[in-house]
């Protein structure tokens, strides 16, 4: 867990372990997955923490009674456990959404600036009276002393929005996620602008980072599905719409209604393009039950 964000976001895309360290850390790394899953009602740093070293350890003593080549240095295991924890990170999805979810309280934070602080609050009973352009003005004042106020440049991206000033608030989300590029709310509403602005290729990119980045969470799903609808793929879209109402229903929200509403749409323009069959089928590989008045679990 001691490893920033945007250093295990690089380290996914490197590569130069020897065949040998290799598979010992994809060992190291189905340990990891399988333990993570199996503690689930402790915190995730304790069991992040635990996995990870005791998932290691193993592998590496299953290495060395097979007589592979493992790490003997405290340089080299220091090496061998960042590369387990970059595999881990990119291979299991209940790591990658724990640890963006310990990384986000961080960045959640209001600045230990007072001065930005104070400023910040002002900008917020700014834009309660709709007045954007002053609300800006105190926001940018907030992040000239704290560069790295992520929910600054939320709020700015937000007030450009209302504006409808699509292209600075895409620029200033991007600021945003600059800061902390597992921002949910700003990956959120960056795809929501690039929309808004008739660039649904954009928004469909940023709804799928929004799936890899926070998978156990609706919202990325659910948006990336309903684009694939309005662009008529309809039995793409239902992935991520199926996907997206498993997840509403299992959390009690409410806006599972909004994930039936566009359940019934697909299934109306699929039924009228004599696809009805194929929806029947991705719906029981979903086990969702399909009647008249809308989608059950």
């Amino acid at each position: 867990m001691k490893i920033f964000f945007s250093f295990l976001i690089a380290a996914i895309f490197c590569t130069g372990n020897s065949k040998a360290q290799d598979t010992r850390i994809a060992r190291a790394q189905n340990l990891a997955c399988g333990c993570l899953d199996s503690l689930k009602s402790l915190p995730f740093k304790q069991r992040a923490d635990s996995c990870l070293s005791k998932s290691g350890a193993q592998a590496l003593s299953e290495g060395m009674k097979s007589g592979t080549k493992v790490p003997t240095t405290v340089e080299g295991m220091r090496s061998f456990l960042t590369s387990v924890q970059k595999e881990v990170y990119s291979s299991c999805p209940t790591y990658r959404q724990g640890y963006n979810e310990e990384q986000m309280k961080v960045y959640e934070a209001l600045s230990a600036n007072p001065e930005a602080k104070k400023l910040y609050s002002n900008g917020g009973n700014l834009m309660e009276a709709q007045k954007w352009d002053e609300a800006i003005a105190a926001y940018e004042k907030a992040v000239k002393l704290d560069p790295k106020f992520a929910y600054a440049y939320d709020n700015i991206a937000i007030c450009y929005r209302k504006k409808q000033d699509y292209k600075t608030a895409i620029k200033y989300y991007q600021k945003s996620l600059e800061v902390f590029p597992a921002g949910n709310l700003a990956l959120q509403n960056l795809a929501a602008v690039y929309s808004y602005d008739n660039n649904n290729t954009e928004a469909l990119n940023q709804y799928n980072k929004l799936k890899y980045l926070y998978p156990q969470d609706a919202e990325g799903y659910f948006g990336a599905g309903k684009l694939q609808a309005i662009a008529a793929n309809y039995e793409v879209a239902l992935d991520d719409i199926f996907t997206a109402h498993l997840l509403y229903a299992k959390n009690n929200s409410a806006y599972v209604k909004d994930s039936q509403q566009l359940v019934a749409y697909v299934y109306t323009k699929m039924k009228a393009n004599n696809q009805e069959d194929a929806f029947m089928k991705k719906a029981k590989q979903y086990n969702i039950n399909i009647n008249t008045s809308g989608t059950n679990k």
